[in-house]
């Protein structure tokens, strides 16, 4: 529990907004009537969205236009672990909405969690 308290609160807002990015990504891809997702595409690193590709992630598009990056970030963070995403949003300080976010594949989620942390200077490994 200990390493989820431990990152600086920018490298935590860098991560959320990264998974949020992740969220915006895989909306606009299936619900976008035009090529808006391809500027999402550009703010992700090619094994993020890849990774992203295998999850199966769903979220209305109509909500997303509401909630800010960190907050979808920490919507599919909770998906993972609940109990990590509440930590992240009192850091960070900002709500954590219910959650309209469908994960086909759930059980591939923790390989992308993984790469984003490490990719945002978060080591999960150290206990």
């Amino acid at each position: 529990m200990k390493i989820w308290f431990t990152p600086r609160r920018s490298d935590i807002s860098n991560a959320a907004s990264i998974l949020g990015n992740i969220v915006m990504y895989q909306t606009l891809k299936y619900y976008a009537s035009d090529r808006s997702w391809l500027l999402s595409k550009k703010s992700l690193e090619q094994r993020l969205y890849l990774w992203s590709n295998t999850l199966g992630i769903g979220l209305d598009s109509n909500r997303t236009r509401s909630i800010c990056l960190e907050q979808l970030g920490l919507m599919l963070l909770a998906e993972h672990n609940p109990r990590h995403a509440i930590i992240w949003s009192m850091r960070l300080g900002v709500s954590l909405p219910d959650s309209a976010l469908v994960v086909r594949f759930p059980a591939r989620l923790g390989g992308l969690i993984s790469q984003v942390t490490k990719g945002a200077n978060i080591n999960l490994n150290v206990g």
